[in-house]
């Protein structure tokens, strides 16, 4: 325990002292091997040496005290991170370009996944979200309208397929007798509503079956926001009165938490009675659309087909105008989502293959890096690092740097959330909630991040795997093959000076046969200025049974 507390001190960087001390650890041990050594008649030097021998090379002591006593993973992982600190200092420009696009691959993919969850994937905050069905009716001219009193009594009465239904839509009405006159905000809903919501009170009850009878007392429920804004947050709301369109309504409820249902955030809900057309005639169409909870095992074909009979039977107990119309069902997720669904999966492809760009681009950059690098790898690879600890180095490099770039994409894809936030919490699946980078969307960033770190920084460790003699050699050899074919043109032509050394032009000896004449005066127009051409001839023999020689064409 005593030992891995020094560790940790020395690691912290509370022993700064190390070095001294071990200083005079080997020191003292040394002096004592060299009085052993005195005691037994050796002499002082000769001493000294045995000494040195037994105790050994001092420099290896010391590496291998200093990793007993330290962290050697951590203590050499703090050092790649420091070095690679010092790095993207060392070339800003560099590590700008990388940083910013990384910053833009990552922020874009963060932000738009941050929507398509909120929007596609992000289950319903309801009970058994999965199985809320959206209906309506529908004609030869239009779907999904608006469904008839009349015709969801007989939906919610008489179908086999659904647990319950509930009828909802919007209002407006004018609050009085609070100080100045304001619009509010209504939702006028049958009592099914709060069950297929999971809705629970905060204070009093919600509706019952007894609050939609045509005659029964006006009642309201408000919500937790306009209890504390509009209402003072009254304990002793229960029971109070509040005016609406000139009619007063008795507070039954709070709402513990709104169900976030409605597009348009409303302060109350008031229940849903019918008026007497409404209540009577079959086509008579407002504005009401009916939420039902579909039975486990029911498939939506059925359950359409259902509804379907259900409005067949009453067109023929009841002809009317509106005998052809049809039931309308959908998921709520398909209802809400299905506009913008096929838009959001190619604005995902779209910034994933971004991110697959930036990272062939700095995979790229760090390539053309480490080539400039190939020197410097050359020295450490001489003074004893192995490939492992390059590697290494270079991985840390570049995962700091992808670090770097993920946070900024983070940053990046909040202040577009900022900005998008409203247009894709029309289409959220959580109906009405605002996509954030929070929870599985930092996973998203973190995740991007770290793939790319190890995408983009597997590269260069293949680059890095080749040996660092041939890369310098190839392009040593890159650099000197034109510069010796120089020199020996110019060594030919400078015969002189320095003597003329003898030149043999094989391709124009083997292209001609032996006895062709002036040879010598074709080798001499090659080389014009060299006053001195020594030429060969060079006989090839003949193949056994022929008599023209090989080079015969």
């Amino acid at each position: 325990m005593r030992q891995w507390w020094s560790k940790v001190k020395r690691g912290l960087g509370k022993r700064q002292n190390l070095t001294d001390e071990l200083q005079q650890e080997m020191e003292a041990h040394l002096q004592f091997l060299i009085d052993e050594n005195l005691e037994r008649g050796i002499p002082l030097e000769e001493a000294r040496v045995a000494a040195r021998r037994e105790f050994g090379n001092a420099a290896i002591v010391r590496e291998r005290s200093y990793q007993s006593w330290q962290f050697p993973t951590f203590e050499s992982l703090a050092q790649d991170i420091r070095y690679a600190m010092r790095g993207i200092v060392r070339a800003p420009v560099f590590s700008l370009i990388v940083i910013l696009t990384l910053a833009v691959g990552i922020g874009a993919n963060t932000a738009i996944f941050s929507a398509v969850y909120a929007v596609l994937l992000k289950p319903l905050p309801f009970p058994s979200g999965e199985r809320l069905l959206w209906l309506g009716e529908s004609s030869a001219k239009a779907t999904g309208i608006s469904v008839t009193w009349v015709n969801f009594e007989h939906w919610r009465t008489e179908n086999h397929s659904f647990e319950t239904m509930a009828g909802f839509q919007n209002a407006d009405l004018t609050l009085t007798g609070r100080g100045q006159a304001m619009l509010t905000h209504a939702g006028l809903v049958t009592n099914e509503f709060f069950q297929l919501t999971g809705s629970r009170p905060m204070m009093g009850r919600l509706f019952t079956a007894s609050d939609d009878k045509p005659g029964s007392a006006a009642t309201v429920v408000v919500t937790e926001k306009f209890w504390g804004r509009i209402l003072g947050g009254d304990s002793q709301i229960i029971g109070k009165a509040v005016t609406l369109n000139g009619i007063s309504y008795v507070v039954i409820g709070v709402l513990a938490r709104a169900p976030g249902f409605f597009l348009r955030p409303v302060d109350y809900y008031l229940p849903f009675r019918p008026t007497a057309p409404q209540a009577s005639k079959r086509d008579a169409h407002g504005s009401m659309r009916v939420l039902a909870l579909l039975k486990p095992g029911v498939t939506l074909a059925q359950a359409r087909s259902d509804l379907d009979t259900i409005l067949q039977r009453l067109a023929k107990a009841d002809p009317g105008p509106e005998d052809d119309h049809r039931a309308y069902a959908e998921f709520l997720t398909e209802e809400r989502t299905g506009d913008v669904r096929r838009a959001f999966v190619l604005l995902m492809g779209s910034v994933c293959l971004v991110l697959v760009l930036a990272c062939a681009n700095i995979g790229a950059l760090l390539l053309i890096r480490m080539t400039t690098r190939a020197r410097e790898m050359a020295i450490r690879t001489a003074i004893g690092a192995g490939r492992t600890r390059l590697a290494r180095q270079l991985l840390t490099e570049t995962v700091l740097v992808t670090f770097l770039g993920g946070a900024f994409g983070i940053l990046l894809a909040g202040f577009g959330l900022r900005d998008a936030g409203a247009w894709t919490a029309r289409y959220s699946t959580n109906l009405g909630s605002k996509p954030e980078p929070a929870g599985a969307d930092l996973r998203r960033g973190a995740d991007a991040g770290s793939g790319t770190g190890l995408l983009t920084g597997s590269r260069p460790q293949f680059r890095q795997g080749q040996s660092i003699d041939s890369v310098e050699g190839e392009q040593y050899r890159r650099r000197q093959q034109p510069n010796r074919a120089r020199a020996a043109w110019r060594s030919c032509c400078r015969g002189d000076r320095s003597g003329c050394r003898p030149a043999i032009h094989f391709r124009d000896i083997a292209a001609e046969p032996v006895g062709c004449r002036d040879r010598e005066s074709r080798i001499r127009a090659r080389a014009p200025a060299c006053a001195r051409v020594a030429t060969a001839n060079l006989t090839l023999p003949e193949r056994r049974g022929h008599s023209r020689p090989l080079w015969a064409p």
